[in-house]
């Protein structure tokens, strides 16, 4: 099952199995790694809504960003790719989401649909095909690749701040939105 803490038809339910299942011990765990591409807002939630700092997490849209820019290409600051585009470069297969493409193509970045609950079952599926892709290729290749390159490793030390551990700029946004 997916773990929806923000279902709002069984909050508590959400809640517990975050912080009392274990999952929040995983999360912040230090010897298991989490690959996610694009995170900032689920580590925002995570920390101002559950007190949960994701720990050991390889972010792979972090890890593009860094090869792009340690490439020289800085000037604009590159914007984050999707996760298609990254695994276009970096893995070894399409995305097999592209399937849902065109139902997909307004609604995906829409904050107010992913915040609906319950989440349809299109939506769901669309999140474990992203999840697949990750692991093990995409992982092992951005890793290997960026380990290669000092000047890229210090990029993406910085993005994952930005995007993992910068929880005073994620406290300042709940007040804001309150």
């Amino acid at each position: 099952d997916l773990i929806d803490p923000y279902n709002k038809y069984n909050l508590k339910k959400g809640r517990d199995l975050l912080i009392l299942g274990g999952v929040k011990r995983l999360l912040e765990s230090k010897t298991v790694v989490k690959v996610m591409h694009a995170c900032l807002q689920d580590s925002a939630a995570f920390i101002c809504q559950f007190g949960i700092t994701l720990q050991n997490v390889f972010v792979t849209q972090c890890a593009d960003r860094a090869l792009s820019v340690s490439r020289g290409n800085y000037f604009p600051q590159p914007q984050p790719r999707g996760l298609d585009r990254v695994v276009q470069t970096y893995g070894h297969s399409k995305h097999s989401s592209k399937n849902y493409k065109e139902f997909w193509s307004r609604r995906r970045h829409v904050q107010t649909f992913w915040s609906r609950r319950p989440l349809p079952d299109k939506a769901l599926q669309y999140a474990a095909q992203d999840a697949l892709v990750l692991i093990p290729t995409l992982y092992i290749n951005l890793k290997r690749t960026l380990e290669s390159s000092s000047i890229a490793r210090v990029f993406y030390e910085e993005f994952l701040f930005e995007n993992i551990h910068n929880k005073g700029r994620y406290e300042n946004e709940a007040k804001q939105t309150r």
